[in-house]
């Protein structure tokens, strides 16, 4: 069974189990459940059959998606010459197994959660949404040589390059769709974005030296992050982290102020706001058209810090 397959049994069962609406099902599930209140995340011209409705955190509306560039599990668990299951690291791996993959192995996570959300019909043509939802987006890229290192005993793997990045963030967001006649239907969402934390880690001309009892890496890269963390506190340069105490990153910890600690990592490392737009239109009874731009906006991040580095 490849990941692919893996994961739309799993996504199913959620869907099933706790009314999650998956992205990778999404577009083509979330149009024709007319029953559903969240298909107006998609499109906020979308009306609910229901004339009110209540969705709790979490079991209201979840929607996870993950991909990659033309990779599967299949491509990292497979079968050795004795038959055993092994990795690509391991010294049966065949040689040429990358030939048919991008030079990049790309990895990306959106998790979107509800957290509280209602809505009601206003004098039969017009619905009002209110919601409050959890973002969280993960994103990696990294050099497909990496998983070439099949002999730790000798030799210099690189230069490679290595990216990462994060993003979490909250969206209050009030919607309006209004039903101008039996053919024609437009919605706007307007949404309040509160951001906990960005993060982006680049790390440029990476060089892994190995040998049978040591590895040695080098390379440059540069840090950039907004969390509500006393950032200033950050030696210069990356190197003379071994020396730091990591607890000066949450201020009074040190002095035993934990509740002023707690009140630090509540506090928005940003702040911003974004609009949906959407319309439908019917032809015909049957037939359905709909149009819609979503998460249009933009996030200013501030308590942050961007730290240049070398490794060697």
């Amino acid at each position: 069974m490849n990941m692919k397959t893996t994961l739309r049994t799993i996504l199913a069962t959620l869907l099933l189990s706790c009314a999650a609406a998956i992205n990778a099902q999404q577009v083509n599930t979330l149009y024709f459940l007319e029953s559903a209140p969240m298909r107006h995340t998609i499109n906020p011209a979308f009306q609910p059959v229901s004339n009110f409705y209540l969705t709790l955190p979490m079991i209201g509306y979840t929607s996870l998606w993950l991909g990659t560039n033309n990779w599967t599990m299949s491509d990292f668990v497979f079968k050795g010459p004795d038959g055993n299951t092994i990795t690509p690291v391991h010294p049966d791996a065949p040689e040429n197994w990358l030939e048919k993959h991008p030079s990049t192995f790309a990895l990306d996570l959106d998790l979107h959660t509800n957290l509280l959300g209602f809505g009601f019909r206003i004098k039969e043509k017009s619905y009002l949404h209110i919601n409050i939802s959890e973002h969280l987006m993960f994103g990696a890229n990294l050099a497909s040589s990496l998983f070439q290192i099949n002999d730790m005993s000798s030799g210099v793997v690189g230069p490679l390059g290595l990216g990462f990045n994060f993003m979490g963030y909250t969206d209050v967001a009030v919607g309006f769709s209004h039903k101008i006649n039996d053919q024609w239907t437009v919605g706007g969402k307007f949404k309040f974005l509160v951001g906990q934390a960005n993060a982006k880690l680049s790390i440029n001309d990476l060089k892994l030296g190995t040998s049978l009892d040591s590895l040695h890496i080098s390379g440059q890269g540069s840090l950039y992050a907004a969390a509500p963390l006393n950032w200033n506190t950050l030696p210069d340069n990356l190197n003379d982290l071994a020396n730091y105490d990591l607890s000066q990153l949450f201020g009074n910890l040190n002095n035993g102020d934990i509740m002023t600690v707690v009140k630090d990592l509540i506090k928005p490392s940003g702040m911003g706001a974004a609009f949906d737009l959407g319309v439908t239109y019917k032809p015909i009874k049957q037939l359905q058209i709909s149009a819609s731009v979503t998460d249009l906006g933009f996030i200013r991040w501030t308590r942050n810090a961007s730290i240049g580095f070398s490794m060697d």
